[in-house]
């Protein structure tokens, strides 16, 4: 990463030379397929041998990564827009199905049902994967020379955080819109609460490139 690349990130506040669809960056390319199945093999074992404890591998690689981060030994989020990128590595893809599946004919058993299908299904994989590049770009480029460890750790934390968040934000925010029982709102607004005041803290925490190569300055 170069020094202008540094400054831009650091004294702009923006790391658009870096959150890029590069895919002739292989540590990058190696760096999302190893994330991708770091999370993909715990599930299935936990699936076929019927054992949830094999999904403790990705808590552990996701509380790893979250504290890698919070010690400012990696760079987490390297802005703003990083956190945005993750969000529409979900988004798009979801907003693509939705989008086909009020294209689909009515005779979902035929041949073009069946290739549109394929495509809608291709195009999906095709918004994740951009999306998911340029995290993982971000990533390798503002990390050189950190262990791939570490960075598998991070990219799957970074990744995983803003989708769990997402989720229980949504989760509690319709709780608390639509109550079906007696303390759904109050409890669904003090989760709301406690999940803004999290986010609150944890923000200028992560998104903490300049930290991390003040720390790196000091310690060459």
């Amino acid at each position: 990463m170069s020094q202008e690349q540094i400054a831009q990130v650091i004294q702009n506040n923006d790391a658009s030379s870096v959150l890029v669809s590069d895919w002739g960056n292989r540590s990058a390319v190696m760096l999302m397929c190893i994330s991708l199945a770091a999370i993909a093999v715990p599930i299935f074992l936990a699936i076929w041998a019927s054992y949830a404890a094999f999904l403790w591998i990705i808590v552990a690689l996701v509380g790893y990564g979250l504290y890698l981060g919070l010690s400012n030994e990696v760079v987490y989020y390297a802005d703003a827009k990083d956190i945005w990128n993750i969000v529409f590595m979900a988004a798009a893809p979801f907003g693509i199905l939705i989008v086909g599946a009020t294209m689909m004919p009515e005779d979902t058993s035929s041949i073009w049902a069946t290739l549109l299908w394929l495509l809608i299904s291709s195009l999906a994989i095709a918004a994740a994967a951009w999306f998911g590049i340029k995290s993982t770009n971000a990533t390798v480029l503002m990390n050189s020379g950190v262990e791939t460890y570490k960075l598998v750790a991070v990219s799957m934390s970074k990744v995983l955080l803003v989708f769990i968040f997402a989720s229980l934000m949504i989760g509690n925010l319709n709780r608390t819109l639509s109550p079906k029982k007696p303390g759904d709102f109050s409890g669904g607004l003090m989760v709301l609460g406690i999940l803004i005041a999290a986010g609150a803290w944890l923000y200028p925490k992560l998104v903490n490139a300049q930290s991390v190569f003040e720390k790196r300055a000091a310690n060459p």
